[in-house]
């Protein structure tokens, strides 16, 4: 009987500990949801007091430190970690309310802290900007283990509320969206496998326009174009496929081809008819190798591996109708392990395709 009830006693205190361990996505939601108020927070470390992280020397914190005691993070099996907005701490939390997730402080890879992300926390879900630099000034001073903080920005900064669930209505995607970046034509906002851009090019929405549902692996998939109504800052809205960041060898092709694309000259003349690495004459292959040269011996086969996928990328666009020169490291982005092209700005395309208006 003994026996029975240690099993039984195991067997619910095992139960419990997995209900109580979550993921930071399931902590997100878990906040964001009809539940969020009746969430118990702690503040172990408050404003003023010092805290080590790890292996780092004690420092007095900007912003009141602390947990959720009731949720697990299985990176370090302790509630998950919050930080409270520099100018909000010092109030007598002990529920979630009216706080909501901002951004999130990460410790780097090789630091064995990797996944004890700490979770960014402010009222309504908005952080100002005096806030935000706090934050980062303080993680800076110990950056050989934490990256840069993430805060997150949502779609309704930049759009009305009832507008942008029409917007959302019309993109067929739901949820406050991510900030993911902000350009010098507008912002984006990434929706799970999506983004969704806020874009004063007009340019750029013609030529997305014209690329809509077509696929190609060297150039994110295009899948509705709009227009708001009125004067606004950033009347066209692009939803396009969302890719993952590239390496350092695409970032140092793109550099290298956006001088020459733009100058017209050597290999740039070719980028928009391109047949192929395997495909270039004695002296362009030579231009290849100089384009090559200067990087890092280990990276310049991938690099001319990066180069060939690019211009691919770029020859489908000019079959399409659409003349692209905007190569630029920040446009572009990995698809399924190879270098595609996520941004149409700066194209020229024939005439003025028609736009879909967003009712």
């Amino acid at each position: 009987m003994k026996l029975i009830l240690e099993r039984w006693n195991k067997f619910l205190n095992e139960a419990e500990e997995e209900s109580s361990s979550k993921s930071y996505q399931e902590m997100l939601d878990l906040i964001k949801g009809e539940e969020g108020s009746e969430i118990k927070i702690f503040i172990d470390v408050p404003k003023g007091a010092k805290k080590g992280f790890g292996a780092t020397e004690k420092r007095p914190v900007p912003f009141d430190y602390g947990e959720f005691p009731d949720y697990i993070n299985d990176a370090d099996g302790m509630g998950w970690d919050l930080i409270i907005a520099p100018s909000e701490s010092g109030k007598e939390w002990n529920k979630v309310g009216d706080l909501l997730p901002v951004g999130r402080v990460d410790y780097k890879e090789g630091t064995g802290k990797e996944g004890n992300d700490k979770i960014v926390m402010a009222s309504g879900g908005k952080i100002s900007k005096k806030d935000e630099d706090v934050i980062k000034v303080f993680f800076d001073g110990i950056s050989d283990r934490f990256e840069t903080p993430r805060i997150s920005e949502n779609l309704s900064k930049d759009i009305p509320v009832d507008e942008m669930q029409k917007i959302l209505a019309w993109a067929e995607l739901s949820g406050e969206g991510e900030f993911a970046a902000k350009g010098t034509m507008g912002p984006a906002y990434r929706f799970g496998d999506k983004i969704l851009k806020l874009t004063k090019d007009a340019t750029e929405a013609y030529a997305s326009t014209l690329m809509i549902g077509k696929e190609h692996p060297n150039v994110a998939t295009i899948y509705k174009v709009g227009k708001r109504g009125g004067k606004v800052e950033f009347p066209y809205v692009v939803v396009a496929e969302f890719l993952q960041p590239a390496g350092q060898a695409a970032f140092l092709v793109a550099k290298e081809m956006y001088g020459a694309v733009r100058g017209g000259y050597g290999l740039g003349k070719k980028f928009h008819d391109w047949r192929g690495v395997d495909a270039l004459d004695e002296m362009d292959t030579q231009r290849l190798t100089a384009m090559a040269s200067a990087a890092p011996e280990e990276l310049r086969e991938e690099m001319k591996m990066r180069l060939d996928e690019i211009a691919s990328g770029m020859t489908f666009l000019k079959e399409n109708g659409v003349i692209y020169t905007d190569i630029k490291p920040s446009n572009i982005m990995l698809k399924n392990g190879k270098a595609a092209i996520i941004d149409l700005g700066r194209s020229s395309v024939k005439g003025y395709p028609q736009i879909e208006i967003i009712k």
